[in-house]
């Protein structure tokens, strides 16, 4: 017997998420997120069903299907969330990067990571990355998009520093936020107590090194 479930999944659907216009949609659309967010982090992305996030959101699987045609467009409302929230989270990096000390700024580079993986959409997201055919792709999208905001921030605070210079500048600071990254959340990471705040202070150190001529020119020009 097939259950309503499988007649939506085998019937011709529209191919498109809608977005509600009232306030009640927006937040039965956000319950479902949620609930996505949940399933596909404790099950990955493979494994989550259309029917249990309806089940778990408390949404009826027809209007489930109302909102998300297939589990793909769940899938990438949820890659499109977390891409909203990593920006405003660099944008406030880069406007506090302007009159932040380079080690102010090293500290806010290297929790960027951090702290977006402490999120739990953030972890959704990465289990979801990794069971579609799209991963790798949208995972290089963040990357570069990454590299960018790194750069705007160093530009931020040491305008006086050139693109090239920039750009390499960026690459070792995103080297070190990955391995900061892994030093707090892989277990099976080369570590060692302390060699997270180790780290710290090498890039600390590096990053002041690299931008306070910056300063010290500034203070000669004042004077």
């Amino acid at each position: 017997m097939t259950t309503g479930a499988e007649k939506r999944e085998g019937e011709a659907m529209p191919k498109a998420a809608i977005t509600p216009q009232r306030s009640n949609g927006r937040a039965r659309v956000a319950l479902i997120l949620q609930a996505a967010a949940d399933v596909i982090h404790e099950r990955g992305y493979e494994s989550a069903t259309m029917s249990e996030i309806a089940l778990r959101s408390g949404t009826k699987i027809g209007s489930l299907y109302r909102f998300f045609p297939t589990k793909e467009l769940v899938g990438d409302a949820l890659i499109e969330d977390y891409a909203q929230s990593s920006e405003v989270q660099w944008q406030a990096i880069i406007a506090a990067a302007s009159s932040a000390t380079p080690e102010r700024l090293a500290d806010l580079l290297l929790d960027a990571y951090i702290d977006a993986r402490r999120k739990h959409s953030a972890r959704a997201v990465l289990a979801l990355l990794e069971g579609r055919a799209d991963g790798s792709r949208r995972r290089e999208e963040f990357r570069h998009r990454n590299l960018e905001r790194i750069g705007e921030a160093l530009n931020a605070n040491a305008p006086h520093l050139r693109a090239p210079t920039l750009r390499k500048m960026a690459v070792v600071m995103l080297y070190h936020m990955r391995a900061i990254m892994a030093m707090t959340f892989d277990p099976n990471a080369p570590n060692a107590p302390g060699a997270p705040e180790e780290l710290r202070i090498s890039v600390r150190s590096w990053l002041a090194a690299r931008l306070l001529p910056h300063y010290a020119n500034l203070k000669r020009k004042e004077t």
